[in-house]
């Protein structure tokens, strides 16, 4: 997973109560890796999500329902 991220600008990490981490990138959208950090689990950008933009610049975690928050340069987006 980290040649993954070898080239790529990250805004942010964020950890969710699942120990998951969710990481914004300028350009490449969010990553979403495994507790461990082994596994990608999902990568989010505009063409196959709701995203704005690629640009992410942050990321919050509603501690109480899980739901994940992206700013980005178009705009705040969320994500259950």
């Amino acid at each position: 997973s980290r040649a993954l991220l070898r080239d790529k600008i990250v805004n942010v990490i964020t950890v969710d109560a699942a120990n998951r981490k969710w990481i914004a990138t300028t350009g490449d959208g969010v990553w979403l890796f495994s507790a461990n950090g082994d596994s990608l689990l999902q990568q989010f950008n505009m063409s196959n999500s709701p995203l704005p933009s690629n640009e992410v610049y942050d990321i919050g975690i509603n501690p109480k329902n899980g739901e994940v928050f992206f700013a980005t340069e178009q705009g705040l987006v969320s994500y259950r």
